[in-house]
């Protein structure tokens, strides 16, 4: 009833359910690819008629729609197998692909880059040179002298501001 309304999804629905059942079920094959091919499923359509026609090779109207189908299949793949190679659509004029590898930077990303990374390392620097200073100071060593003018530095210029 509902191959003949023209219902695919529910003629398709129903021939599933026969075939989850009875998969060597020739009629319910060949009904599921009349529903398919109905939808537009092309390849199930053809995958369903296949095994209509093992499951019963003397039914001349599924290897008849099979046949045809399988034609139609051909000539589409014929006729668009150009397309997206050398000889089909845009194959001479896109551009080359990127090289591998990673991207250049542009001359702004670099500086911004390099001004990190100088920060950064002044950052360690600065870490570094007052672990040390703990580190004497914990031990009983005097200051050296750098430590000495970072201090009076910080010192000068309100030495909480500096701190932090």
């Amino acid at each position: 009833v509902a191959l003949r309304r023209e219902d695919w999804y529910l003629a398709a629905a129903a021939c599933r359910w026969v075939t989850e059942r009875q998969p060597a079920n020739a009629k319910a094959l060949y009904r599921l690819g009349v529903a398919q091919e109905g939808r537009g499923d092309s390849p199930g359509a053809l995958r369903s008629l296949a095994a209509c026609v093992k499951a019963e090779p003397q039914n001349r109207e599924a290897r008849r729609l099979f046949e045809q189908l399988r034609d139609e299949a051909e000539q589409r793949r014929s006729l668009y197998s150009g397309i997206g190679g050398r000889s089909g659509f845009g194959g001479s004029d896109a551009p080359p692909p990127p090289p591998p590898g990673p991207e250049r930077e542009d001359e702004l990303t670099q500086r911004i880059r390099a001004l990190l990374e100088k920060e950064a390392k002044e950052e360690n620097e600065k870490l570094r040179a007052q672990a040390d200073a703990e580190a004497r100071e914990a031990s009983g060593m005097p200051p050296t002298a750098r430590e000495e003018a970072m201090q009076k530095a910080r010192q000068g210029a309100g030495g909480e501001a500096l701190l932090k």
